[in-house]
């Protein structure tokens, strides 16, 4: 189980923008450095995955998605995705996670690139 503090969220933050997109290998989007180096370091690509295949409907109504994770108790979490106005458009619950958030919710911009016409999973420091 990968369990962090708030600093590796404030590391996050570090990221304003990106050099490099990565392809995910399941789901037509792409991701940025700051989201490759969060799933590195808390050992969590299934979370880009989850992001990636349960915003995959969400994405042909929606240009601009919020993504949050949090964990609760029992190693139990939540994914809930927003319309970016606080709208709750999805929430899928896990029975066992293995990633804990002591501190502070896990979240994520699901935008619409307009040079590259794709869908694009970044932090909101690099938004």
């Amino acid at each position: 189980m990968t369990i962090y503090d708030a600093s590796v969220i404030a590391e996050s933050r570090k990221f304003i923008g990106t050099e490099n997109y990565y392809k995910h290998t399941l789901c037509p989007i792409i991701y940025t450095d700051g989201v490759k180096w969060l799933a590195e370091t808390l050992e969590c690509y299934w979370l880009i995955d989850d992001m990636a295949i349960y915003s995959h409907n969400l994405r042909k109504s929606y240009d601009f998605l919020t993504i949050t994770f949090t964990s609760t108790a029992y190693n139990q979490g939540v994914l809930v995705f927003e319309d970016g106005n606080n709208q709750v458009l999805l929430r899928k619950k896990y029975a066992f996670c293995d990633l804990r958030t002591p501190t502070e919710s896990i979240k994520f911009y699901l935008t619409q690139d307009g040079g590259s016409n794709k869908q694009v999973l970044l932090l909101p420091s690099e938004y």
